[in-house]
Parts: structure tokens; C-alpha cells; sequence
């Protein structure tokens, strides 16, 4: 017959007068985290830093998409200009 697992918490049910000492986080064996930059586990300055990273990439690419929209919008307008023999 298999025996039945450990319990991972001691069983402190019906004891009322237990004195402690030390805080309740502290009784308790808590698993450790392997640090993982992902998501909530990531950071609070990398996230800063990645957040900064991401709003000048967004700006430089809409000036550059900004930039090619005025470039073929000129280019039109001097082609017009040519066709109508204009210079």
C-alpha cells in the first residue's frame, strides 16, 4: 500500500494558545522563483526602459512614414508642374 504524501504546511487546527514568535510569512516554506523577464515577473526599470525604447521607435517610424508621404506628395506636385511645363 503506497504510503500517503507529506503535508507541505503544518496542521495547526484546534491549537488556539499557540504562541509565536516569529510572523506568519515567516512558518511557512515558500517555493523560490527563477527570475523570468516576462510579463509581471519582469523588473519595474526594464520595463521603464523598454516602455522609453518603444515610444521613440513608434515616433521615428511615423517621421519616417511622415517623411515618405510629403516626398511622393512633392514628387506629384513637381510632375505636374512639368506636364504643364510650368518651370
Amino acid at each position: 500500500m503506497p504510503s500517503a504524501p507529506l503535508p507541505r504546511f503544518p496542521d495547526i487546527t484546534g491549537v488556539a494558545d499557540l504562541q509565536i514568535d516569529k510572523p506568519v510569512y515567516e512558518l511557512y516554506e515558500l517555493p523560490q522563483k527563477e527570475i523570468i523577464f516576462v510579463g509581471k515577473n519582469m523588473p519595474v526599470y526594464l520595463q521603464i526602459i523598454l516602455l522609453v525604447v518603444v515610444l521613440v521607435g513608434i515616433v521615428i517610424l511615423m517621421l519616417y512614414m511622415g517623411g515618405l508621404a510629403v516626398q511622393r506628395t512633392c514628387f506629384k506636385i513637381i510632375a505636374e508642374m512639368e506636364a504643364a511645363r510650368a518651370f
